[in-house]
């Protein structure tokens, strides 16, 4: 008669069985039972009673035969106006591993026992994302260890793929990307890859720099560790923002171009409509003819402007060299650039 549910109480639930049965026969008490059968109904009887109480405490949402956790989870009762903790609800799109352990973090927190993990941390989920756990079979999750394991096969899709060596050597410095910005981006991705060496690191923000003066001092005086390489970089920062502060504010404006312009010479005698040339040359297309040729060819086609004394003639000493650009002796017309 004894079982794991106790004897005297399946001997007790079958008297008044047995007591109900002879009542609604009229007094007469029935004929004995089949043993086992009877067993059953009581079985039957007490988890109805179970899950009758369990629905009025609010524990359950769907019958207890659908449910995945065992009986010993299931039975285990939460303790009086108990707080669930504020871990956030995953909805499936991020890193499940990152859910579950800030969740962990809570539960260690709280000392909670092995049930109330699985109670609580069914409670993190959204709605839809708790399709999946009544899809499990009854039973499955024995423990908190068997919940997370299921978790984190189901949502393996959504798990955030470690970062690599190879992602530092991705990021570069936009064109119009300040060096403090740069610095903020690199050194974000850098802490995701605990195993990047200083080298590594040294290489990879190098490549990542636009050619300027920083880049110019590391290539003069390489960095032989991150964090010096970040305080020479601190101080191109700090300079970078001045400049830009400066600008802002108007006191520090390039230069006009008026103060480009070099002292009068003869060639500014006279009225000129030609427009003024800021600056000097120092690099040039190559001709594929002689100077004189084009001029030629540029008279021609009256792109060609000769000085203003050009029409008075020659006023130095014939010789043997003669420009016809500006129609003077002493020097030729290849002399000019």
């Amino acid at each position: 008669m004894a079982d794991a549910n106790g004897g005297n109480l399946e001997q007790l639930v079958t008297a008044v069985v047995e007591r109900a049965l002879a009542t609604r026969a009229g007094g007469h008490p029935p004929p004995p039972p089949d043993q086992n059968a009877q067993l059953e109904e009581i079985k039957k009887l007490k988890e109805e009673m179970e899950l009758l109480k369990k629905k009025q405490s609010g524990y359950l949402a769907t019958p207890v035969r659908n449910i995945p956790f065992s009986a010993e989870i299931l039975e285990f009762e939460l303790p009086k106006n108990f707080k669930f903790p504020h871990v956030g609800e995953y909805d499936g799109k991020g890193d499940p591993k990152e859910h579950l352990s800030c969740f962990e973090n809570a539960a260690l927190l709280h000392k909670y026992s092995d049930p109330i993990k699985c109670r609580v941390f069914l409670n993190t989920l959204t709605g839809p994302e708790q399709q999946w756990f009544n899809l499990l079979r009854p039973g499955d999750i024995q423990e908190f260890k068997d919940f997370s394991k299921a978790f984190l096969h189901h949502f393996a899709s959504s798990k955030k793929h470690p970062t690599t060596t190879l992602s530092l050597f991705a990021i570069k410095q936009q064109g119009q990307e300040d060096l403090r910005a740069y610095i903020r981006r690199f050194s974000a991705l850098a802490l995701e890859v605990p195993t990047a060496t200083t080298d590594l690191l040294i290489s990879a923000f190098t490549q990542g720099l636009t050619t300027g003066d920083f880049l110019k001092s590391l290539i003069k005086k390489p960095s032989y560790t991150y964090d010096e390489l970040l305080a020479r970089a601190e101080k191109y920062v700090n300079f970078e923002e001045i400049q830009v502060s400066r600008l802002n504010n108007g006191t520090d404006r390039p230069p006009s171009p008026k103060s480009t312009r070099t002292p009068n010479t003869p060639w500014k005698i006279g009225p000129s409509p030609r427009p003024e040339i800021l600056g000097q040359f120092t690099s040039f297309t190559p001709l594929r003819m002689g100077r004189t040729q084009a001029m030629r060819i540029c008279e021609e086609k009256r792109l060609l402007q000769r000085p203003p004394w050009c029409d008075q003639g020659p006023r130095r000493p014939k010789s043997d060299k003669y420009c016809d650009f500006c129609n003077e002796y002493g020097h030729n017309t290849n002399d000019y650039r």
